[in-house]
């Protein structure tokens, strides 16, 4: 029943002045926005850094090897805490020099998945992963999140260009955050079994992307293009999983960012005097 109509059966059966009616009315109007933005998700705000470092003990070797840094750093800067289950960072490439392989087509962000992979860097990780909790943003606060490779002169030589995709999927806080005083959203502790497993060493949900969207019907309970969930040792839907934390898929938002990441040019920049200084540097937290 729509608030209009509630007020005017109000008026008919009680009588009560048309004032109190006013302020009846603008009452439960406010109370409608609250609950709105109490079940609405926040998106952060994402950007992506990367940065290459070699390692000072083989500098004096020949070629060397590389820690590849990449940094997915988010700021919440909407109403609401929000809550960040799942922030997979993976990359692609255009060009394996070693197969003499080129992507050579126009593509789009959204055609990420068709460049070719490169190793264990194609490998999507979870980089928002904690054994016991669940990463989550207050408002107005901003973290960083880190993904380390090492890689050497071969990788670079092959895979002299790549692509980095950070996809962040957030949630509702009020299921799967935590308040100050200790309160629990009511969906966190079944998440956190879900994905960890009870005894918190079960990683495979950790390194492969296993939210998308249906491609059919899956009886009543699981529309065509609704969120679910994947088995984590395959891409068949997780039907049962799917419907026990439909909520939770439901609140998700999905926000993906891109950055092209020119690792022959990073490699070249590099001297022994550049990486011992970058390797005597704290990274800001």
């Amino acid at each position: 029943m729509e608030i209009e109509q509630l007020v005017q059966l109000i008026a008919l059966l009680t009588g009560v002045p048309a004032l109190l009616i006013a302020i009846i009315s603008i009452r439960l109007h406010l109370h409608n926005i609250r609950q709105n933005k109490e079940k609405a998700t926040s998106t952060p705000t994402v950007t992506i850094d990367v940065g290459l470092t070699a390692l000072a003990g083989h500098l004096e070797q020949g070629p060397s090897r590389y820690l590849l840094e990449t940094a997915v750093h988010l700021l919440n800067a909407e109403y609401s805490a929000v809550a960040f289950p799942l922030v997979y960072v993976m990359f692609r490439t255009p060009i394996d020099a070693a197969q003499g392989s080129v992507v050579i087509k126009v593509a789009t962000c959204r055609e990420f998945d068709t460049f070719l992979e490169c190793g264990d860097l194609s490998q999507p990780i979870n980089v928002a992963r904690l054994d016991n909790s669940i990463s989550q943003l207050a408002q107005s606060n901003a973290t960083t999140l880190i993904r380390w490779d090492i890689i050497d002169e071969a990788f670079i030589t092959r895979y002299p260009v790549c692509v980095v995709q950070a996809s962040v999927l957030a949630a509702s806080w009020r299921l799967l955050g935590m308040t100050e005083s200790g309160a629990y959203g009511s969906q966190r502790l079944k998440w956190l079994d879900f994905m960890n497993g009870p005894d918190r060493t079960d990683m495979r949900r950790h390194h492969r992307f296993i939210v998308t969207r249906a491609e059919r019907e899956y009886g009543p309970l699981i529309a065509r293009a609704q969120r679910v969930l994947l088995e984590p040792d395959s891409d068949e839907v997780d039907v049962t999983n799917s419907i026990r934390f439909k909520d939770v898929l439901g609140s998700m938002q999905q926000t993906d960012v891109w950055k092209v990441v020119n690792l022959r040019k990073m490699a070249v920049d590099q001297s022994p005097r550049d990486a011992a200084s970058a390797a005597s540097q704290s990274v800001p937290r």
